[in-house]
C-alpha cells in the first residue's frame, strides 16, 4: 500500500471518529454514525474493488 492509500484510510478514520463523537447531536439534521460507517464502507469497498489498495 502506498502513501495515497494510507492518507485516504487516515482521513476516513478521522471522518468516522467525528461522526461517532457527534452521534445523536442535533444540528440542522441529526448525525448518524451507522449511516456514515455504511457509506464509508461502500466507498472503501469500491476503491478496493477498483484496485486502489493493490499497488501504487
Amino acid at each position: 500500500m502506498g502513501i495515497p492509500q494510507w492518507i485516504y484510510l487516515g482521513m476516513s478514520c478521522v471522518s468516522i471518529g467525528i461522526e461517532l463523537q457527534r452521534h445523536g447531536q442535533a444540528c440542522q439534521a441529526r448525525h448518524n454514525f451507522i449511516g456514515a460507517l455504511l457509506g464509508q464502507g461502500i466507498v472503501t469497498g469500491l476503491l478496493y474493488w477498483g484496485g486502489f489498495f493493490t499497488g501504487g
